[in-house]
């Protein structure tokens, strides 16, 4: 909306007006040129005829917002793994999903996620994000010892100690990644009982997907490593109500390709005319009218034979790239001020 624009640019004004402040003495003529540009966005008690009669800025200490940034980094990571998950399977992002879960035994960090759900939903095209702090039901831990590290350290124990991490159980490790210390008690071939405490630097934590959880056969799972790691679990079913829905994205994409082919602003408003004769296409622009008209913000979509055309008002007329084996052919033409 129109707060959320207006926060946005006030932003990246304040931003940029720092940054160049910050650059000025080491690239003085650009920092000088975007100052000029920008400083009349600067509370005019702060506002100076040059970038360089300006002290560097100070620290904000009110301004960093850990666990935001945190949160941010963790959103970043599932639409990043969620969009691996999408290449694996080969599925385009223009082909909407079901659900996205996303999986990690810290709550915190899900809740944290869930203030930015919307960007989740669209940078990764589904429908849903469920949350799970259920990490044992999708992922096995394994634990393998540094051998580099250990090996000088423990000597001729090494082998005893790296077959007790070896046999660590998940929960073992979980205690391990919470703790970030455990011991173990070993005796070494023709030697006393001895005690060693290893750390998180001597033990790598690893994760992997379990291959029995439901709907395995239907999900890819990719894991971020680390005692943070977060899963994902795409759904990557596609039924036909999701296949109508990637269709409907798709004949929007045309009508938005159409719109820049003929120049068109955001704010011009048009009206949209088509002419198929695929039943399942139709259907989907018949279906899904409304989401199609709101996405174009267009009043109503019309066949094209509907309304005779007028001149005056016509933009373009042409046949577009089919969807899937569908021929379309669109009108756009201007509506009524």
């Amino acid at each position: 909306g129109h707060d959320d624009w207006r926060d946005a640019l006030t932003t990246l004004a304040g931003v940029l007006v720092t940054l160049s402040q910050l650059m000025s003495p080491f690239t003085p003529y650009f920092a000088e040129y975007t100052y000029q540009y920008l400083k009349e966005f600067v509370p005019a008690e702060k506002q100076m005829d040059s970038v360089h009669f300006l002290m560097l800025p100070e620290l904000r200490e009110d301004a960093v917002d850990e666990k935001f940034e945190a949160a941010v980094s963790n959103m970043q990571r599932v639409i990043e793994n969620g969009r691996t998950a999408r290449d694996r399977r080969g599925i385009p992002l223009k082909q909407p999903l079901r659900q996205v879960m996303v999986v990690n035994r810290d709550d915190d960090t899900l809740q944290s996620m869930k203030s930015l759900e919307q960007y989740i939903l669209s940078e990764l095209n589904v429908r849903e994000v469920v949350y799970s702090t259920d990490e044992s039901k999708y992922v096995l831990l394994k634990g393998v010892a540094d051998g580099k590290v250990l090996g000088k350290k423990l000597g001729k124990s090494f082998k005893a100690v790296n077959d007790c991490v070896r046999n660590m159980t998940s929960d073992d490790l979980v205690a391990l990644e919470s703790t970030g210390s455990t011991t173990f008690t070993v005796t070494p071939k023709g030697g006393e009982p001895e005690t060693h405490v290893l750390t998180t630097k001597d033990i790598y934590i690893t994760r992997e997907l379990r291959s029995d959880f439901d709907g395995k056969e239907t999900t890819e799972g990719v894991i971020t490593q680390g005692s943070s790691g977060i899963v994902i679990l795409l759904d990557t079913t596609v039924d036909e109500s999701l296949q109508m829905d990637g269709m409907a994205r798709e004949f929007i994409s045309r009508v938005q390709k159409l719109r820049k082919k003929a120049g068109l602003e955001p704010a011009d408003r048009i009206e949209v005319f088509y002419q198929c004769t695929d039943a399942k296409l139709l259907e989907v622009v018949t279906t899904r009218a409304d989401t199609i008209s709101q996405a174009l913000k267009t009043p109503s979509l019309r066949p094209l034979d509907e309304v005779p055309l007028e001149k005056e008002t016509l933009i373009t007329e042409e046949d577009v790239d089919n969807i899937e084996s569908a021929a379309l052919r669109l009108r756009l033409t201007r509506l009524p001020v």
